[in-house]
């Protein structure tokens, strides 16, 4: 019954960003015809910016989510409902703060004097998807109830509607404000309907909770808010930050081809992320109802999935990602073959660890992860400002691979063995022992 849950969910998250994959390369020529080359590098960079943002929502993510994750359905309801109408007070707090960082956008990243104005405009219409921010909780309610498929056609919508705007203004000339209001509005259609099932579905009375429980439960909330808080801005640096750091180096124009050399990877990194998203509910209902062995059985079929899937995926790019590219968009838009194989990696390497990521979080194990990702953090942001200086653009890729071999593969799966007593030992083996299937690519290419 769990492996039918988790397939269902998965099989319709594949299915359906295979649609949203095939816009997405329908829409990017088209976008850079009628946005140019430099008006849709700043639009993505200045999102960029915006987007680090986004750890505001993991902190009520994973806030939420350890105070969620033991309770009964009843009550992870009533509690759901209590901590979704907190954050919509403090929702205007996070939007004021986006909003302070407009003035200081020429020190963040390099602009044309011609374009500034716009790119302030965009940034402030952009700011406003803050607002949806309290939908986290209602979306992760979703997800504990196991229906992450109800989310995952939705999102399509919201990414349809949203890239049929984009290139609707782009062509009408609307530049980057016109990119800025298609992202607002694909967002409030994702919110309307999380909104809507939840009040539809969810259980409005609980007459055995007290004030003193509620009570009770802030004080465990803001204390969960400072661990996720460390937490969030620790993976923020880690994964979100190539290209801001390389927009202290480069001009926008020039990170594009950065960012197009990795589209094919992140599309299948994103696709093998769902698995974890997929299951993560079900692995934490297996181990609050104490069957551990069925929870690591499970663990290690999904790692093997994702495992192979990961190589038959990624592998082929080794030798085809530059022709894609100079067919999709043009030969100046590939950074290197170096790039492309580093990306290859880190693909295959994120799955799996976004997999056992999952593992802690949605059994409420947050703290343990705080220094995992601290560690990862520093050795990324370090080794990402070395390699930039002395090979250029794929440097910050190189510093997430240097953290993936060093901090993950050591740390996660020794919390793993702390947590859930699972080897350590048999977990890097796993992940370790398939690099072959990646190596020899790059030795044949």
């Amino acid at each position: 019954m769990k492996e039918i849950i988790i397939f269902k969910n998965f099989s319709s998250r594949i299915l359906l960003t295979l649609l949203n994959i095939t816009i997405g390369f329908i829409a990017t020529p088209l976008l850079l015809k009628y946005l140019g080359g430099e008006d849709y590098s700043l639009f993505k960079i200045s999102y960029d910016w915006l987007a680090s943002f986004g750890f505001l929502e993991q902190i009520l993510t994973a806030s939420a989510l350890s105070m969620l994750a033991n309770l009964n359905d009843e009550n992870r309801d009533h509690y759901t409902h209590y901590t979704f109408n907190k954050f919509i007070k403090i929702s205007g707090i996070f939007l004021l703060l986006s909003m302070l960082v407009i003035p200081f956008l020429p020190y963040l990243f390099k602009i044309p004097d011609n374009k500034l104005t716009e790119v302030r405009i965009g940034f402030f219409i952009g700011t406003f998807g803050f607002l949806f921010l309290p939908i986290t909780i209602l979306r992760t309610w979703i997800e504990f109830h196991e229906k992450s498929y109800l989310l995952n056609i939705v999102r399509s919508m919201q990414n349809f509607i949203q890239i049929v705007i984009a290139i609707v203004f782009a062509y009408l000339t609307f530049g980057i404000i016109g990119q800025y209001i298609s992202l607002l509005v694909g967002q409030l259609v994702f919110a309307i309907f999380v909104y809507w099932f939840f009040t539809k579905t969810h259980r409005r009375k609980n007459h055995q909770i007290t004030s003193d429980d509620f009570k009770e439960f802030d004080k465990t909330l803001r204390k969960n808010n400072l661990t996720s808080l460390t937490l969030s801005l620790a993976g923020k640096l880690s994964f979100l930050s190539d290209t801001l750091i390389l927009g202290f180096f480069f001009k926008p124009i020039d990170i594009l081809p950065f960012t197009l050399t990795q589209k094919l990877t992140q599309m299948i990194q994103e696709n093998l992320q769902t698995l974890g998203n997929a299951s993560w509910a079900t692995l934490a209902s297996l181990h609050r109802n104490g069957l551990d062995e069925e929870f690591e059985m499970t663990l290690f079929s999904l790692t093997r999935v994702t495992i192979f899937m990961s190589v038959v995926l990624t592998a082929p790019l080794i030798f085809l990602n530059h022709s894609f590219i100079a067919l999709w968009v043009g030969n100046k838009f590939y950074a290197g073959d170096l790039l492309t194989a580093i990306a290859v990696f880190n693909t295959y390497l994120m799955a799996i660890f976004s997999l056992w990521g999952w593992c802690l979080s949605g059994t409420g194990k947050i703290k343990i992860q705080v220094p995992i990702y601290t560690i990862n953090a520093i050795i990324n942001f370090l080794t990402a400002l070395v390699f930039i200086k002395v090979i250029g653009l794929s440097g910050p890729i190189i510093g997430t691979l240097v953290g993936f071999l060093t901090a993950y593969l050591f740390l996660i799966p020794r919390a793993l063995e702390k947590e859930f007593k699972i080897s350590a030992k048999k977990l890097r083996l796993t992940v370790v022992l398939p690099m072959i299937y990646l190596i020899l690519p790059i030795i044949i290419n």
